[in-house]
């Protein structure tokens, strides 16, 4: 699915998009609110508004990413209406003149079966239920939509008027069309009843017009104050994160929200809302799967001073709360496990895939062996250059990491990234060099073996264009200080032996009693052990590399797997002696900044360079995050409790799943 942004036509018809293909309130892909996010004890802490791509109406998909589920359905401001003409909408709402009457035949919003049953200049007809007309071309040279209709534009660019509308009453409801919350007539189920989400929700009943900000709802009239209009729990039959629905006021001031809400730019076009205020998350509905999130607004979370109502379930990669599973609800090949998520079912002997072996807990482990066996596997000589010769200026500039995709990598969009502002992705030129050359290694070595998705290596954050640690032009420096920096690093996936990429998400498995542990809490079952010692291996080759941080249970097993290639002769002769070992994690928390986060991506950190005519130089030797071994134990935990996108929480949009 690929999210669409909604352009305001004003009356002459100046039209205004959002960011990059979203006008979201959140995050796509991740259950954060835009620039805001949960923490650990139920205080939470984030920053400024963040953009990002991802799903119409993924407010929490998510992340993010990280890696963060999909698959909501609401959208711009309240929510975007996505619908079948093969393409989607979102809405700025920003309407025409006067009044369309979808009364009259072929007006915009009538039924229609081609574009010759269409009245307006400019007409079409929607390939949607019994036809819409609409006007297209409304964004572009000047075209007023007719009445009340408004602009929206969708995927590929074509943008139509569409019919407006106060209730259900006012579309063809004959049709399947309801009012949505964008007041446009669209495909939809109507809500009806007064019971939130769905009737399944832990929300309890609503009564009409008795909910505050932050209160459950189901439509608009359920919520009390002038202007409200409810964010609800499903649209179109999607779960969108917010239990029981959620009532709030668009476009707010400081200073006008009623008691007890705040007014915070949560809109990924760093639109307004009123949100229901707090201190801590016992101030929200926190035993309905919402948190409290910094500056002090209620938002959907769990698993940190959060729990999910009955019947639901704590997604361990959203941290959002979910409808539980049931045996019929699971995709192929998944099982409903006892937390009410669907699992890979346990495995037994001989039924894991090449390279793995079933471990006693019942998942697919690398099965150690002799791996891919005698190398060194195929020459490679036409690898891209590893090691910049130039100056110390030029090989240290800082650069936009281009293209974003080469051989054997993707630098995909994440934490607030979209593919035409990828802010959080400059780079060093020698850093870059070494990334292209070491991916291109593998992807060649590798060609005949088997295990792994196939998939290119996607690459995280690196440095902002000024070398700051990525997050800090919005506010939400999501990196520990002395990391980050001049584009020194770069966070890097894991290869995966399975799914349908190799995104940075987590290879293992990280939540116990429904908190998050920020590190693996089992066996990385996940990760395609092989390619990633010879990755390692390959990076360890080349003197510019200072260290390489992994988690602590991925740390062992491919410590041993890069003795194997290196006595098999896959990793470059450099790469295997004792004085270039640089790979680094903890098993306990020691401080040195790899007991956390390192579950769903490496760390890669280059040696200083001097400016002198002696060229590059060590600057010092650190098995650490930092160069200076600075104790991380403060500065892990304090972004384990903003959990802001970055080190702590990897967000990838939806619209890449």
């Amino acid at each position: 699915m690929v999210s669409a942004l909604a352009v305001g036509c004003e009356p002459g018809g100046t039209g205004t998009t959002g960011n990059d293909g979203t006008d979201e309130p959140f995050l796509g892909g991740n259950g954060i609110p835009a620039g805001n996010d949960s923490a650990g004890d139920g205080d939470e802490s984030g920053g400024s508004v963040l953009t990002g791509g991802g799903d119409i109406g993924d407010p929490i998909a998510g992340a993010g990413g990280g890696e963060a589920t999909g698959g909501s359905e609401t959208g711009a401001d309240v929510g975007a209406e996505t619908g079948n003409a093969n393409d989607e909408k979102s809405g700025d709402e920003t309407v025409g003149g006067g009044t369309t009457d979808v009364g009259v035949s072929g007006a915009v919003g009538s039924a229609c079966a081609s574009s010759s049953d269409c009245l307006d200049a400019g007409a079409a007809c929607l390939d949607l239920p019994a036809g819409y007309c609409v006007v297209a071309g409304c964004a572009t040279g000047g075209t007023q939509c007719p009445g009340d209709s408004l602009c929206f534009e969708f995927q590929g660019g074509d943008t139509y008027c569409l019919d407006t509308c106060v209730s259900d009453a006012d579309c063809r409801q004959e049709d399947g069309y309801i009012c949505d919350v964008d007041n446009t007539c669209w495909p939809g189920e109507s809500s009806g009843g007064t019971t939130t989400g769905g009737g399944t929700a832990g929300g309890g009943t609503t009564t009409p017009g008795a909910s505050a900000i932050g209160g459950p709802c189901e439509e608009n009239s359920d919520c009390a104050d002038a202007g409200a209009l409810c964010y609800p729990e499903f649209y179109n039959g999607e779960h969108t994160g917010f239990v029981g629905g959620y009532c709030l006021i668009n476009d707010c001031t400081p200073g006008s929200c009623p008691s007890g809400s705040t007014c915070e730019a949560i809109y990924a076009n760093a639109g307004t809302a009123c949100m229901a205020s707090c201190a801590s998350s016992p101030d929200c509905r926190n035993t309905e799967g919402y948190a409290c999130f910094q500056p002090g607004m209620c938002f959907p979370g769990c698993g940190q001073g959060s729990t999910c109502p009955a019947n639901y379930a704590c997604e361990p990669d959203t941290q959002q709360c979910g409808p539980a599973c049931s045996p019929d609800t699971c995709p192929s090949g998944l099982v409903c496990a006892t937390n009410g998520l669907c699992e890979e079912p346990p495995c037994t002997p001989g039924s894991c895939g090449a390279g793995l072996v079933c471990a006693s807990n019942g998942t697919c482990v690398a099965d150690m062996g002799d791996g891919p066996g005698a190398g060194p596997g195929p020459a490679c000589s036409n690898l891209p250059p590893k090691d910049c010769t130039g100056s110390a200026a030029y090989c240290g500039e800082i650069l936009q990491f281009s293209p974003e995709e080469g051989t054997g990598y993707v630098n995909y969009p994440l934490n607030g990234e979209t593919w035409s502002n990828q802010y959080r992705s400059y780079a060093r030129r020698d850093m870059q060099m070494l990334i292209k050359w070491a991916t291109a290694y593998v992807d060649c070595k590798s060609a005949g073996w088997s295990g792994g998705n196939g998939f290119p290596l996607g690459l995280g954050d690196m440095s902002e264009a000024d070398g700051s640690i990525p997050g800090t032009s919005v506010g939400q420096p999501g990196h520990p200080p002395g990391t980050h920096e001049d584009g020194y690093d770069m966070d890097i996936a894991y290869y995966q032996n399975a799914g349908n990429d190799n995104y940075l998400k987590p290879v293992c498995d990280h939540i116990i009693g429904g908190s998050d542990q920020y590190h693996c809490t089992s066996e990385p079952y996940l990760l395609d052990l092989w390619k990633n010692a010879l990755f390692l291996g390959a990076l360890q080759s080349s003197e510019r590399t200072r260290v390489i941080g992994v988690d602590g249970q991925v740390g062992s097993l491919v410590t041993d797997a890069i003795s194997v290639l290196c006595a098999n002769g896959w990793i470059p002769a450099a790469g295997c002696t004792p004085a270039a070992f640089a790979l680094a994690f903890e098993t306990t928390n020691t401080g040195a900044g790899w007991y956390m986060f390192h579950h769903h991506h490496l760390h890669l950190s280059l040696w200083g360079i001097s400016s002198s005519s002696s060229g590059f130089v060590k600057d010092r030797r650190g098995q650490c995050i930092d160069k200076l071994c600075v104790d991380m134990t403060a500065a892990t935990n304090a972004l384990k409790d903003q959990r802001v996108p970055g080190s702590a929480l990897v967000i990838t949009p939806a619209d890449l799943k």
